[in-house]
Formats: C-alpha cells, sequence, structure tokens
C-alpha cells in the first residue's frame, strides 16, 4: 500500500510540473547529458546556467593541464571522491563519500563498465587522451544513470572530431624504462563525424615486481541521417599484462598474502599464502550504437544498444614449495536502452524510459579446493524524470525509477564436482528482487551570484557475483553472547542519500562552493572470512552512517594565473561496532596553482594531502565487501598522512608540444596501502605534433 501511495504522489508531482510556465529550459539527452536549449527569458548570466542537478566537470584542458594518464588521475583531485589502488588486486578504483566502490558506477559514452565479478571498475583501463570530458555525480544520482549507485556516477564522454581530417602523434619517456607512444586521426565532414585513438605503454615500474605493458584503441563514428536523425557507433579495446607489487616486512622479506578472501568458485583461503600476483593479461571491451530519431520540434526519441566485457588471468605463487595459483575471469554485460524526451513547455522537460540489461560471468580456478562458478542476472528498468525551471529563481529535477531483478548463481567448490550437486561445496540458487526509488534535487538562486543545491534520492545496491556465491548469515547478539546465523540471501544495500550546499561567486572572482552530505546505508554488506569453512561468508551491517563535508575554492589572479583548494572531510562507520568502514583517511587536501601564459606556456603545480587512516591487507575496498575481518588488527596497518607534490611544465609551438612533469618532486616517502610503499619521484618527459 505503501509503494502505491509513493507512486501515485511521484506521478501527481510529475504531472503538475510538466506544465509549469516559465522561461528557461533544459533537457536530458540519450546519453544523459544536461543540454541547454533556447532561452527565451534573458536573465543574469549566472541564473542561465542553473542547473537542478549539482556536478564536477573536470575538462579535457583539464586533463591535460595536470598531465594525468587515465581517469584514475584525473579524478584524484575531486572532492569526495578517494582514488585507492592498495587492495591486493592493485586495482585503482574509486569510493565516492566512503562508499565501496562496488556502489561506484562508470559509464563511457552511456556504455556501463561493470567488472561482474566484484563489480569494481578498474580507471586505470580508460586512457586519458581520448576523454573529452569526465562528469561526477556523488550521492543522489539522477534516475536515468540507474539508482543502484549509492556512492556515485562517473560518466565519461570521449572525443569526436571537429573540422578536416587531423591527425596527431605522440611520444613520452620517463624513468623506470616508461615509454609511452599514442596517436589519434579524427575529422568532420559535416555529415560524418570520425576520431580513432591508439596507445602503447610499457614500464619496468617503480620496485621490485611492477612490470607492466599496455595497449588501448578507441573509436567513436557518427552519421548525420535524414530529418535531423543520426546515428553513432562507438567502442573500445583495452589489453594489459602487469605484476601486482609484493608487499614487504620491514625486515624486506616478502609478505604473502595472509588470507582475506577467496576466489568466487573456491575456499576462503584460496589466496591465503601466494605472492608475486600478476595479471596476463586483463581484457576490457565496450562497444555501443546510438540512434536518435527528432519526432518533431518537441520530441526526440533513442534508442541505446550496447556492451562491455571484461576477461583476465591472474597468476600467482604459493607457499610452501612455490606452487602456481591460476584463476580465471570472464564477465559481460549486455543491455539497451529506450528513451523518449519531450519538452512540454520552454521550461520544462519530461523524459521516460525502458532499460534491459544482462549479465553472465564464469571462473575457473586451478586450486584443489576450487573448481568453477556461474553467475547470469537480468535486470528490467522504468524510469521517469521531469527537469523544470520555476522563475528565474529554481530549477528542480524528480524522477523515479523501478527496477526488477533475477539472478542465478552455481558453485562448485571442489575438484572434479562440476555438476555434482552432492559434492561439498555445490550451491545453487536463484534471486528475485525490485526496487522503487524516488530522487529529487534543486538549486535555487538567493541572488546572481549565490546559489543553493540540495538533493534527496534513495539508493540500493543488489549483491553481485561474489557475495551471491558465498555463504550468508547475521550476527544475533552482542558481545560474548554473539553468534552467525544462517541466512538464505543477502539483503541487497539499501541507502538513502542527503545533501545540501551553497555555492557563491565574489565579485573579486574568488568561488566557493560548500556541500554537506550524510548517508544512511541499511544492510550493508560485509565479508567474513572463517578459516573452517569452504568459501567467503557475507552478511548485513544493520545501519551504516556516512556523512562529511566538501569545499572547493577557486581564484584566478591576474590574468594568467587560477589557484584552487578542494577540502573533504568523511566520516564512515558501523553505527552498532562503532568503527570505520572504509579504508580512507577522514581528511583530503589538493591546493595548487596553473599558469597559462599567452606564449604557450603552461605550468601546473598541484599538491596532494591524505590524512592518516589504517588500511587493510585484502583484495576489496579495505573494511567493506570482500574484507575479512577474521584477524582483523593483524591484516591491518597504520598509515600516516603524507603530502605529494606534482609539476608540469608544457610549451606549445604551432603545432608542436613538448612538456616534462615530475610526480612526487619532493620525492615523498609514504604508503599506499598497508605494507605497500607509494611510488617515488617520477620524471617523464614528451613531445607530441598534430598535421
Amino acid at each position: 500500500m505503501k509503494k502505491r501511495k509513493v507512486v501515485a504522489l511521484t506521478g501527481c508531482m510529475l504531472f503538475y510540473c510538466s506544465f509549469a510556465p516559465i522561461a528557461n529550459a533544459q533537457e536530458t539527452d540519450a546519453g544523459g547529458n544536461a543540454q541547454k536549449i533556447e532561452e527565451v527569458l534573458v536573465t543574469a548570466p549566472r541564473l542561465q546556467e542553473l542547473s537542478p542537478v549539482e556536478l564536477t566537470v573536470i575538462t579535457a584542458d583539464d586533463i591535460k593541464a595536470r598531465g594525468a594518464q587515465n581517469v584514475a588521475e584525473a579524478l584524484k583531485e575531486v572532492t569526495g571522491v578517494y582514488i585507492t589502488s592498495g587492495n591486493a588486486k592493485g586495482m585503482a578504483i574509486a569510493q565516492i563519500r566512503g562508499s565501496n566502490a562496488e556502489n561506484t558506477k562508470v559509464f563511457v559514452d552511456g556504455v556501463p563498465l561493470t567488472q561482474v565479478g566484484e563489480a569494481k571498475v578498474d580507471l586505470r583501463n580508460i586512457p586519458a587522451e581520448n576523454i573529452a570530458k569526465i562528469e561526477v555525480i556523488k550521492g543522489a544520482a539522477s534516475v536515468i544513470y540507474g539508482t543502484d549507485a549509492p556512492g556515485g556516477i562517473i560518466y565519461v564522454t570521449t572525443k569526436k572530431g571537429q573540422g578536416k581530417m587531423n591527425k596527431s602523434v605522440s611520444v613520452a619517456a620517463g624513468d623506470n624504462n616508461n615509454y609511452k607512444l599514442s596517436a589519434t586521426v579524427a575529422g568532420d565532414t559535416g555529415k560524418f563525424n570520425y576520431y580513432f585513438g591508439a596507445k602503447q605503454e610499457r614500464t619496468d615500474g617503480y620496485t621490485d615486481h611492477t612490470r607492466e605493458n599496455a595497449e588501448y584503441y578507441n573509436g567513436k563514428f557518427s552519421w548525420e541521417l535524414k530529418n535531423s536523425d543520426s546515428l553513432t557507433v562507438f567502442g573500445s579495446y583495452t589489453k594489459r599484462s602487469e605484476q601486482v607489487p609484493n608487499r614487504f616486512y620491514i625486515d624486506g622479506s616478502i609478505l604473502p598474502y595472509p588470507s582475506g578472501g577467496g576466489s568466487v568458485s573456491g575456499s576462503s583461503t584460496t589466496y591465503s599464502g601466494t605472492y608475486d600476483w600478476e595479471f596476463d593479461p586483463v581484457k576490457q571491451t565496450y562497444a555501443g550504437m546510438l540512434y536518435n530519431r527528432k519526432l518533431n520540434k518537441i520530441s526526440d526519441l533513442s534508442l541505446k544498444i550496447y556492451h562491455s566485457g571484461e576477461s583476465s588471468l591472474l597468476n600467482t605463487m604459493y607457499e610452501p614449495g612455490d606452487k602456481p595459483l591460476h584463476v580465471n575471469w570472464d564477465g559481460k554485460v549486455d543491455g539497451f536502452e529506450l528513451q523518449h524526451v519531450t519538452r512540454t513547455s520552454p521550461a520544462n522537460t519530461f523524459t521516460w524510459g525502458y532499460a534491459y540489461e544482462k549479465k553472465s560471468f564464469e571462473e575457473t580456478c586451478s586450486s584443489a579446493y576450487a573448481s568453477w562458478a556461474d553467475y547470469d542476472y537480468h535486470s528490467n528498468s522504468v524510469y521517469l524524470q521531469n527537469v523544470t525551471k520555476v522563475g528565474n529563481k529554481l530549477a528542480l529535477s524528480m524522477g523515479f525509477r523501478h527496477d526488477a531483478i533475477k539472478d542465478h548463481e552455481t558453485t562448485y567448490n571442489q575438484t572434479g564436482a562440476y555438476h555434482d550437486p552432492y559434492a561439498k561445496g555445490y550451491h545453487d540458487d536463484h534471486g528475485d528482487y525490485t526496487a522503487n526509488k524516488p530522487v529529487v534535487s534543486l538549486t535555487y538562486a538567493l541572488n546572481d551570484n549565490t546559489n543553493l543545491h540540495g538533493a534527496v534520492g534513495k539508493s540500493y545496491r543488489y549483491p553481485n557475483a561474489r557475495e551471491r556465491c558465498g555463504s550468508k548469515y547475521y550476527i544475533s547478539g552482542s558481545g560474548s553472547t554473539a553468534k552467525m546465523v544462517d541466512l538464505p540471501y543477502l539483503l541487497p544495500e539499501e541507502a538513502l542519500n542527503r545533501e545540501v550546499g551553497l555555492t557563491h561567486t565574489t565579485k573579486f572572482g574568488l568561488g566557493l562552493d560548500f556541500t554537506y552530505f550524510n548517508k544512511d546505508i541499511t544492510n550493508m554488506i560485509k565479508s567474513s572470512n572463517n578459516y573452517m569453512s569452504y568459501k567467503d561468508m557475507y552478511f548485513n551491517i544493520p545501519n551504516v552512517n556516512m556523512h562529511g563535508f566538501e569545499v572547493e575554492l577557486s581564484q584566478k589572479v591576474g590574468k594568467y594565473i587560477k589557484g584552487f583548494l578542494n577540502y573533504t572531510y568523511t566520516n564512515a562507520f558501523d553505527t552498532q561496532k562503532k568503527r570505520q568502514v572504509a579504508d580512507i583517511p577522514f581528511r583530503k587536501l589538493s591546493y595548487g596553482l596553473n599558469y597559462e601564459g599567452k606564449d604557450g606556456i603552461n605550468v601546473n603545480l598541484a599538491v596532494s594531502y591524505y590524512g592518516s587512516t589504517k588500511s587493510m591487507f585484502s583484495i576489496g575496498d579495505g573494511n567493506g565487501t570482500a574484507d575479512a575481518i577474521t584477524n582483523f588488527e593483524g591484516l591491518t596497518l597504520s598509515l600516516p598522512s603524507y603530502h605529494v607534490v606534482d609539476l608540469k611544465v608544457s610549451k606549445q609551438v604551432k603545432n608542436e608540444e613538448f612538456y616534462f612533469k615530475i610526480n612526487n618532486l619532493l620525492d615523498e616517502k609514504y604508503y599506499s596501502g598497508a605494507w605497500l610503499l607509494g611510488p617515488g619521484r617520477y620524471v617523464e618527459v614528451c613531445t607530441s605534433v598534430k598535421f
């Protein structure tokens, strides 16, 4: 009954807003990007930019100035976003406002990138050279992207061609035998737009066992058809072979992986005692097609079809006896989305859509206590979103999304047990979930220079393949009376995201944005390793609270210099156990200067500060899912705070650019994870030419 009331109320609000009078409007295209439409009433410049959704945008120029090589490096200064790479698998993953990386959704040109087994996306696999912009939505995300991202959304838009055919070649070399070669060809004939990029890089690594070879290819091709219709086809292929750095005791001896998570199909100690982890290779692909049809002057219809996949072969050595262990993963995502956008008035845009998605995952493992895992997932979603401007003061977005999910997982946790339902470790289970989630966001202009912004929305995260294949339980009682009680299934995480903030620009050009956020998570999924169990065990934490604030300052000094300062405070804790649930510091600070002279010289100096934190040597995010709590203190190391200074200097001469950059300029010694030393000073030089 309550669900029906929510649906009815949301429908009435959308119906009312769709006929709101007023002046300016904003629409959302099939890729989920905000687009301006014709302004009828001329207002102050600040009000013309009024948008109901608060987001952070990193442009191609920002990425170039910082010298970022991939999405992970491009996002490291963004408030509320923590790029961590201290997990045992060496992935660079994004944790937003304290949430686990599984709670962050990553899109490239509208295609969701999903590592199906663990649902964490390695952001190093998206090279910076082909990026037009990166948009980050933290907290209550738009229903168009899905409400299954309690952490937030990272949306990457790749470049497209401009003007007549142009080509570029770039060559870079740096310390540790680091070499990079990239090339692009792009253009626009008016009816046909094309862009293709390729990149290859190799390095011996900054320490023992960190060699890496990678190649990247991506393309985007668009055709303008009859009646203003358009068709875009795009795709990418990435292949990486890399060694994951070993961890070392103080005496210099190798610290083997101490346990805390097994393979999906294997026992909870599959990785225990392993070292020399190496992916050979990791392959990531995505492809999509977007067809846009203009139905009339106020209405557009679009169809998006997409595929993404990731496969990997992990090789490790096992103590005692230096025996090899191999784990092979293969995950795929296929889907389509139909979206209809109607501008019901100059001030209002109404969007509805239907989305279908299928995921599949398989794993094989050479361990004597593991064999095979298979997982299938199907989701059907319907969403409604209305964006309106009320007067010249208020921009409002309201949305509602219904998701229906079914999945099936089967595991055989013993060699020779393939398709044997009586073997130890055999598990076969079906899941069926539904969710109804509303989201509201707004911006209110107090005056020409000051805006208030806020958002509230519900979201959820369905258990991923690893969690579905593990054993489930909940904790009954507390203290000495606490005991584990078996569960037939895990509950999905549910979150209520709230944020409120203020944006202000002074007459002297100082820009300020302050945001306070508060997120309550019910049934957060957590892992517990049990040495007596044949596989990982998972449970739901009843309640977790994540709150904090973000401050962004920017100031232009004269004609050529711009300074910035970004500060984040995040507290994410289990309200029952009174302890942190993520390996991220309470405080994060970034500040710096950028000089852009008329003589083609650009200088970027950035300082990043990370507060002290505790870090766990695990295959997960740290205190989150896939992180064991058995021997918690034995697996955890307290990491001190540290500063890292990065410098890049470039010179543009006609069609050529030269630059050198120094990462960790002061050669700061720090730990990026438990027993994992971070990279020292790194120097790189590069030349590129356009023709």
